[in-house]
């Protein structure tokens, strides 16, 4: 066989493998998918209301966090409505760093990326202010059961150990989460469903429209992996 086939023919059992859910790209994806579903607690639409420590300055915003999936990549987002710092951010899995980062956009249209683990079942993350040096943390969690989502900013000068409260926001969910909570989940996420779908003529939860969307565009390759791991 000339080498010029072979090639081709190796590259189209790849890309076969890879198209049925097994290979290095759905392996990526497993695995960010794996370490984010960490917090599949904090998917869905929140009523927040958020207070600066300071000057005791109040204000309401909505929160919501979502899916994406794109290609063999994963990530969850983060909106916000009416948010005081915090306009929008981008979860996701950094796997040679073995860490997470999340990419803000805050409300003067500035990116701050930080990154971070979860630390007392609480997503606790780092930057340092390129200009002033200043440390920064944002420390995310549930409570109540999940009925409750809370982010909280810090902030301590350069060197510094002691980090001060600047603002925190506390949220609660604006769907009754205790309908689904002991019979739905997600087919794509394995968070808890919230909504409905139907496939050759059975339901399916997913908990966002970003897990909607990615269970239309290849339903039978969620399919297959919920029914095995059914049979475990």
């Amino acid at each position: 066989m000339k080498r010029s086939t072979a090639t081709a023919l190796l590259g189209l059992v790849a890309l076969a493998f890879s198209l049925d859910g097994f290979g290095p790209a759905a392996d990526r994806e497993r695995s960010a998918r794996t370490a984010l579903q960490a917090f599949n607690g904090y998917i869905g639409s929140w009523s927040a209301d958020g207070k600066a420590e300071k000057n005791k300055e109040a204000w309401t915003e909505n929160v919501e966090w979502g899916w994406r999936f794109k290609g063999d990549e994963c990530w969850l987002t983060f909106k916000t409505k009416g948010g005081k710092h915090i306009r929008s951010g981008e979860l996701r899995w950094l796997p040679d760093k073995d860490l997470f980062q999340f990419a803000a956009i805050d409300t003067k249209d500035e990116k701050l990326v930080f990154e971070g683990k979860i630390e007392k079942e609480s997503l606790t993350l780092h930057r340092v202010d390129p200009k002033t040096k200043e440390q920064q943390r944002l420390v995310m969690f549930n409570t109540g059961d999940g009925v409750l989502f809370n982010y909280r900013f810090s902030h301590a000068p350069e060197g510094g150990k002691n980090f001060i409260k600047d603002y925190e926001v506390r949220a609660m969910s604006e769907s009754d989460a205790s309908v689904f909570r002991k019979r739905a989940v997600c087919i794509v996420s394995g968070g808890l469903g919230r909504m409905t779908l139907t496939y050759k003529g059975n339901t399916y939860y997913v908990c966002c429209s970003g897990c909607r969307d990615a269970f239309n565009e290849q339903p039978e390759k969620y399919i297959r992996a919920w029914d095995a791991k059914q049979k475990k």
